[in-house]
């Protein structure tokens, strides 16, 4: 074991609790554990609440007396700000999904902002699941080094799943409906609307039931309810089979430059689903057509896609597969990863 003192500061609450029953690790924590399996390290909070000052009294010092830091968005940030200010030399590497100056433009989002972008410009490197991100960053002339880390998949548990008693279950039947799953920033209406036209059932399914809520309501509002199922917190050997089955996995987003949806995307692949999603969080996963599908802009054009290509459906469901098992796999990405940063000297 290698001594070299690596905390990994993981956001709060969703990264330190289990989903559901099945207490799958999230991927930022298999990524670190894997990466840095030869070196000790320690992750962080080992608490379900912590507040931003809260964890900055807590970790502070840990993190300050660190050789490295890995530092997710949320109370991270107040870390790896401090740490910049009081130590010389930088300590801490970025692994982030937000960037700064491209997300909500209220004065705590602007103060935040102008906090990340310091930390990003005195950390010793960047890394993002997306590559539209790393394209912003060097956009912004951000001189640190940049890397590309995609989500990865267990594809030994996500795997193709058509258990028909799940679906009866959710009076659901193979490849007739359309799945959306995820948090409220995707675009109900747009998946909603392609449905219709395809004359298939709209399943929405999430893990919090004020997003459905508010999901149903925007459907009633638009008359898209009477054809449309909503099933919370489903288990995650449920929702295995709800991506197996599906004719879609439609993932439809109100953001341009946060990677919403990549978890659903890269499970959904891994289950052989056809995953449609905007060009801008598709590049690095999926190419359209032949692993996935890009969406387009106009739903009823997208809805004529998917009916032209129809010899293609199977096609691009065992692509999705072969992809996710060949380039999502944990000990891929992790490996790549630990390459990269050798390369650079960033670890030794």
């Amino acid at each position: 074991m290698k001594n070299n003192n690596i905390n990994i500061f993981l956001s709060r609450k969703t990264w330190s609790r289990p989903i559901n029953s099945l207490e799958l690790k999230h991927h930022v924590y298999d990524l670190y554990n894997e990466t840095f399996k030869e070196y000790e390290k320690s992750f962080y909070p080992k608490e379900e609440e912590i507040t931003y000052l809260k964890g900055l009294y807590r970790y502070f010092f840990k993190a300050y007396f660190s050789n490295m830091n890995i530092l997710c968005p949320d109370y991270p940030i107040l870390l790896g700000l401090f740490t910049s200010i009081f130590r010389i030399k930088p300590i801490n590497i970025m692994h982030t999904w937000i960037i700064p100056f491209y997300s909500k433009k209220t004065f705590f989002h602007m103060l935040f902002n102008i906090v990340l972008y310091f930390v990003f410009i005195r950390s010793i490197a960047i890394i993002v699941a997306s590559k539209n991100q790393l394209f912003l960053l060097e956009k912004m002339k951000i001189k640190k080094p940049i890397f590309f880390s995609p989500v990865s998949v267990d594809t030994n548990f996500w795997y193709p799943d058509y258990d028909n008693k799940v679906l009866e279950n959710y009076s659901l039947i193979k490849e007739k409906y359309i799945l959306t799953v995820g948090g409220n920033d995707r675009d109900e209406l747009y998946a909603a609307k392609v449905s219709k036209i395809l004359n298939l059932k709209y399943v929405r399914c999430g893990y919090d039931k004020q997003i459905l809520d508010d999901a149903f309501d925007l459907l009633v509002k638009n008359n898209l309810e009477q054809n449309s199922i909503f099933i919370y917190s489903p288990s995650h050997e449920d929702l295995r089979v709800l991506y197996s089955c599906s004719s879609i996995l439609c993932l439809p987003t109100i953001v341009n430059t946060n990677p919403a949806g990549l978890s659903s995307l890269v499970e959904g692949m891994a289950c052989s689903s056809i995953v449609a999603l905007p060009k801008l969080i598709s590049e690095g996963y999926v190419v359209d057509e032949k692993n996935g599908l890009v969406l387009e802009d106009d739903y009823e054009l997208f809805a004529k896609k998917y009916q032209n290509l129809s010899d293609k459906h199977s096609s691009i469901k065992k692509n999705a597969r072969t992809f996710a098992m060949e380039n999502l796999n944990i000990n891929k990405v992790s490996e790549d990863l630990y390459q990269e940063l050798k390369l650079k000297g960033i670890i030794k």
